[in-house]
């Protein structure tokens, strides 16, 4: 009887051992994920700073207005170039839509009792009860 119970407490040791390895062993592996990550997130931030920078310098004022005078034949605006409201054409009246037609449907009657198809065809008509 000391003997089986010394091997269940035994086993128990060993189990709990080899369950408690396993948990250092993952959880290292999720440091390792862990730190890579947030590499991964730094790289992301200087980036990000990087693009913040060259983006304030691409938006200064005085670069824009000399791109703006090199590229853009643009002057002052002359008084002759304002107009008033009544000089705005109006725009025409769109014409109304054409009526819609019914497509071309061929009727027909409905098959009488006798000659409905048989059920696993290929078109069965429902039966009215």
């Amino acid at each position: 009887m000391i003997r089986i119970t010394l091997a269940f407490w035994i086993g128990l040791v060993c189990a709990l051992g080899y369950g408690v390895f396993q948990v250092k062993y993952e959880v290292q592996e999720m440091e390792a994920r862990l730190v890579q990550l947030q590499r991964g997130i730094v790289s992301e931030q200087q980036a990000i700073h990087v693009l913040r920078a060259e983006w304030s310098y691409l938006n200064q004022p005085a670069r824009l207005e000399t791109l703006a005078k090199r590229h853009l034949p643009l002057g002052p605006i002359a008084a002759s170039q304002i107009g008033t409201i009544e000089d705005v054409p109006l725009r025409q009246a769109a014409p109304a839509p054409a009526p819609m037609t019914p497509p071309l449907v061929r009727h027909t009657a409905p098959p009488s009792p006798a000659t409905r198809p048989v059920v696993g065809a290929t078109y069965t008509t429902p039966v009215r009860r």
